[in-house]
């Protein structure tokens, strides 16, 4: 049997169930979603336009309105920190850390097929929770799709924990409109130390600075 290291050199993707342990999952769950309240809350009282998102987060960054997103959360770029180990292993590769980045999407919601930034070389995005009571079919699930290399066009599901590592500034991804109340996923974005891209901590002088610190050459859309 293969090893992950090499399904993944071979495919460019692989699912990894439980990449984090479930009661942690919960937590960064509940932690997004008492963001996104904050933040709403934030945009009622002093004025959506008041609201610095690099702080606060929003609910528009330009690819997925309605959604709460943020960008290089101290915490989660711990997280990109601490998993670093885990994805050499996964991958076969040395891995340099980049940013976090996480959502809370909500009903009506899709990502449009895309491939990502130099930044995003090789990343994982986490499944940390969601809320599909209100979805009749109760088995439902809201994958994300991948196509391959050759082709081939994979929907993968993830439960509170597991992770898909892909490649993702050279295979397209995508997801269809989400039928549930919300649903919770962190970007945790890395470069191989032997690739063509060298931008440690996405140009920013460390971990958990906003986007405003990045170096100039490299202000680039996410």
């Amino acid at each position: 049997m293969k090893n992950p290291s090499e399904i993944f050199k071979e495919q460019k993707f692989i699912k990894v169930e439980n990449f984090i342990d479930e009661n942690l999952a919960n937590f960064l769950y509940e932690y997004i979603k008492l963001e996104a309240i904050r933040c709403d809350n934030l945009q009622r009282i002093i004025g959506k336009e008041n609201v610095d998102k690099d702080i606060w987060g929003s609910f528009d960054d330009g690819h997925i309105k309605n959604a709460f997103s943020r960008y290089g959360d101290l915490t989660f770029d711990t997280l990109v920190k601490v998993c670093n180990d885990r994805m050499n292993q996964a991958t076969g590769l040395k891995l340099i850390t980049e940013y976090s980045y996480h959502r809370l999407y909500v009903k009506g919601c899709d990502m449009s097929r895309h491939k990502d930034r130099a930044s995003c070389e090789i990343s994982v995005t986490l499944c940390l929770g969601y809320d599909t009571s209100n979805v009749e079919d109760k088995n439902y699930q809201w994958p994300m799709w991948i196509k391959s290399d050759d082709g081939i066009e994979t929907p993968i599901y993830l439960n509170p924990g597991d992770a898909i590592i892909y490649r993702g500034y050279d295979l397209e991804h995508w997801r269809e409109e989400f039928l549930g109340l919300n649903h919770a996923q962190v970007f945790l974005h890395y470069n191989d130390e032997k690739g063509n891209f060298n931008i440690e901590n996405d140009s920013r002088p460390a971990l958990g600075l906003p986007d405003e610190y990045k170096k100039e050459k490299y202000r680039l859309v996410y």
